[in-house]
């Protein structure tokens, strides 16, 4: 199992949502960028945007923003962030925690900040939605980071049969300025099968700070989730 080295430790993610089927709480399709977390100096803050993607997950979705910072045009939060964005993430208090740690391919003998762990985890909590994203605000080369491949099963993904032979494989990023639906987006491809993207909001990031600037290398670290609805998570690697 490879790790990941060389941790960016971010000032600013990027705060995307997800509509969740509440019959199934099985998270739906798009994923609509509605803000962002910044620290400053150990003081959170988070904003909530008021552009097309917030307003189409409201339209379409009915999004109201997180439970405790309900949604409101350009609103800005701060005081408790800090202390409610650590929920979304494991205590180094737990007993597990190492193996939390090595679950996301990250190093157990470092102190990691709370904006690296929301950024490397992606501060997931399950039947809300929401899940943060790297910006790459100010990071140089080397530095290392995950996601997981966003429409795997309605791409081309589910034809490797069987998905596990998908794991430690290389992929390459492909940008796609043709693409129709989203100019911006960046494909991930296994030889010249297109598993899926980079999910929204990390494209760009990936797109205008990485892909012209650096070497990339990428490749399968984790598969989860079921038969019918498998995980895939990528490894990328900047120098």
């Amino acid at each position: 199992m490879k790790y990941l080295n060389h941790l960016v430790n971010p000032d600013r993610l990027l705060l995307l949502w997800q509509a969740v089927d509440r019959k199934t709480n099985k998270l739906l399709g798009e994923r609509f960028v509605v803000g962002e977390v910044r620290d400053e100096s150990g003081q959170f803050y988070l904003h909530y945007f008021d552009g097309d993607d917030t307003q189409r997950a409201i339209s379409q979705h009915g999004f109201t923003g997180l439970t405790a910072f309900p949604y409101a045009p350009d609103k800005t939060y701060n005081g408790s962030v800090k202390d409610a964005l650590a929920k979304r993430v494991a205590s180094p208090e737990r007993s597990d925690y190492a193996d939390y740690l090595r679950f996301y391919r990250l190093p157990t003998d470092r102190d990691l900040s709370l904006m690296q762990l929301l950024a490397y985890t992606g501060g997931g909590l399950a039947g809300d939605g929401f899940s943060f994203a790297y910006t790459f605000d100010k990071t140089t080369a080397p530095f290392d980071f995950t996601f997981e491949i966003a429409g795997f099963r309605h791409n081309e993904g589910m034809k490797v049969q069987p998905i596990m032979t998908l794991q430690t494989q290389p992929v390459t990023l492909v940008e796609e300025p043709s693409n129709l639906s989203d100019p911006m987006a960046v494909a991930v491809m296994y030889g010249d099968i297109k598993l899926g993207f980079v999910p929204k909001g990390l494209a760009t990031a990936v797109k205008n700070a990485i892909l012209h600037q650096h070497q990339v290398s990428a490749f399968i670290t984790r598969i989860n989730g079921t038969k019918e609805r498998p995980s895939i998570h990528v490894m990328v690697e900047v120098r």
